[in-house]
């Protein structure tokens, strides 16, 4: 195992390759701090949340759920599609739900772990209505 590692710090040495190997980097980028989080929206009720969590929902992957006895915190991570392959970035939001009634409910999103990616909102663009089209409707008896 040694030979093996004396070989390629030789073989490297001759080629002119100096500190970092690539899986270093790799494993550098990999590493990441502690997500932080700031607190976005609150909400009273469930109801509230609900209408405001289903326009985002589809953009976001459940990361993990953590039960505690006054609350249930999830995870969610930013999910992102490119050139039809779907992509998950280290962007993350965190939303309490306390199980005691009469508390709000939080949603936080992480201030150090930044997407990834470009952001992209939905779109929406104005479109003229196509033409109207009429069908004509043949019925055809093969009885004769």
């Amino acid at each position: 195992m040694l030979r093996r590692h004396r070989r390629e710090r030789e073989r490297r040495a001759s080629r002119g390759i100096r500190g970092r190997t690539h899986a270093a980097e790799r494993a550098q980028l990999n590493m990441r701090e502690r997500a932080r989080y700031v607190t976005v929206r609150t909400f009273d009720n469930v109801e509230a949340f609900d209408r405001w969590w289903d326009n985002r929902k589809h953009r976001w992957k459940i990361n993990k759920r953590q039960r505690a006895p006054d609350k249930v915190d999830e995870y969610w991570r930013c999910s992102y599609a490119e050139e039809g392959r779907y992509f998950v970035c280290g962007c993350c939001i965190r939303i309490r739900k306390p199980t005691g009634a009469g508390q709000p409910i939080e949603a936080a999103r992480s201030i150090n772990v930044p997407h990834r990616h470009a952001v992209t909102g939905d779109m929406f663009l104005s479109m003229d209505p196509f033409p109207m089209e009429t069908a004509i409707v043949v019925r055809v008896n093969i009885d004769g």
